[in-house]
C-alpha cells in the first residue's frame, strides 16, 4: 500500500503515537487485521481486469494509407487517435509498476491490450521507446500475468518486434482473442501457452503475420518452414492444424479474414492460400456443434 495515501501515515509521528496510546492492544490488532483484509480484497478487485486496449472501441477511424476509407477500431492499419496516446502512456506506467511489483500481476484474470507503435504525433508511427524498442520489458510484463483466464490482444504495429520472444508468454488462459499483424514468433509463443483441451473460447479476428526474415528461414528445416507457411505474410495459418480434434471444451470459435485485400497482404503462394481454408474448416469440423461459430468475409 502506498504510504503517501494512508491517512495514518500522513499524520506527524508524535500524533500517531498519541492516537495509538489511547488504544489497547486488542483494538490495534483489530485495526491492523481489518486494514490488511480490506487491502487484500481491494487489490484483488483492482487487478482482476486490466483493460488497456484501443481496439475494442465501437467507433471507426480513418485508414492509415487511404484517407477516404474508414476501418474498425481493431483494424491493424487504422490511424491513431488522441486517446490512443493516453492508452500508451497508461501501458507504460503499468509495465513500470509491474516491473517493481510483479506479484500484483498474479491477481489479474482478464487482460485486454493493444500494442501500438507510438503516440498520434508520430506521423510514421516509429517511436524508439514504444513496442518495437524495448519489447523485452513488454514480454517481462506479459509473463508476470501468471493466472490469466481471458486474453484479448490486438497487434497494431507496423514493424516486427526486435527483442526475442519467450517460448511461452501466457499460461492457464481458457479464452483467447487475437487480432492484427504479428510475427510468427509471437503467435507461436501465445499458442504454445495454451492447453487445447482447456480452451473454451477462441477468436481470431483477421490475425495476420509478417513474412519471416530470410536469415531466420536459413535456420529452419524445410518441414518447419512448410508447417507454418513461414515464407509468406497474410492470414495466420499452420497453428489450428495441431489443435484439430483436441479442443473438447471449446464453446465458441470466431474467425475473420476481412482485411487482406485492403492491406495488400493476400498470400501469393497458391499452395498456402489453398491450405488455409482447408485448415480452419477441418478445425471447425472437429469441434462439433457449439454455442457460436462465425466467419467473416
Amino acid at each position: 500500500m502506498d504510504s503517501r495515501r494512508h491517512i495514518l501515515l500522513g499524520l506527524p509521528e508524535e500524533l500517531r503515537h498519541a492516537v495509538f496510546y489511547h488504544c489497547d492492544s486488542a483494538t490495534i490488532l483489530s485495526l491492523s487485521c481489518a486494514s490488511k483484509a480490506t487491502y487484500d480484497v481491494c487489490i484483488r478487485h483492482l487487478w482482476h481486469t486490466i483493460d488497456l486496449s484501443a481496439h475494442n472501441d465501437e467507433h471507426w477511424a480513418v485508414h492509415l494509407d487511404f484517407i477516404n476509407l474508414d476501418v474498425p477500431a481493431d483494424h491493424a492499419r487504422r490511424s491513431l487517435r488522441a486517446r490512443d496516446g493516453v492508452t500508451l502512456r497508461r501501458q507504460r506506467r503499468l509495465t513500470s509498476h509491474v516491473a517493481g511489483h510483479p506479484e500484483l500481476a498474479s491477481q489479474t484474470r482478464v487482460l485486454r491490450w493493444t500494442t501500438m507503435d507510438s503516440d498520434p504525433r508520430s506521423t510514421f508511427r516509429q517511436s524508439r521507446d514504444a513496442f518495437n524498442y524495448g519489447t523485452d520489458l513488454l514480454w517481462n510484463t506479459f509473463q508476470a500475468f501468471t493466472n490469466l483466464t481471458e486474453l484479448d490482444i490486438a497487434f497494431m504495429t507496423c514493424w516486427r518486434e526486435l527483442d526475442p520472444v519467450p517460448d511461452t508468454l501466457f499460461n492457464a488462459v481458457t479464452s483467447v482473442s487475437l487480432a492484427g499483424v504479428a510475427s510468427h514468433a509471437v503467435v507461436a509463443s501465445i499458442f504454445a501457452s495454451i492447453e487445447p483441451s482447456r480452451l473454451r473460447h477462441l477468436r481470431l479476428n483477421n490475425l495476420q503475420t509478417f513474412s519471416e526474415r530470410q536469415s531466420d528461414l536459413i535456420l529452419l528445416a524445410e518441414a518447419d518452414i512448410n508447417a507454418h507457411r513461414k515464407r509468406c505474410p497474410g492470414a495466420v495459418q499452420g497453428y489450428l492444424e495441431p489443435w484439430t480434434g483436441r479442443c473438447a471444451a471449446l464453446r465458441s470459435f470466431h474467425i475473420m479474414t476481412t482485411a487482406q485485400f485492403v492491406d495488400r497482404s493476400n498470400d501469393t503462394s497458391h499452395g498456402a492460400t489453398q491450405h488455409w481454408p482447408i485448415e480452419w474448416r477441418s478445425f471447425a469440423g472437429s469441434i462439433g456443434k457449439r454455442e457460436s461459430f462465425g466467419r467473416g468475409r
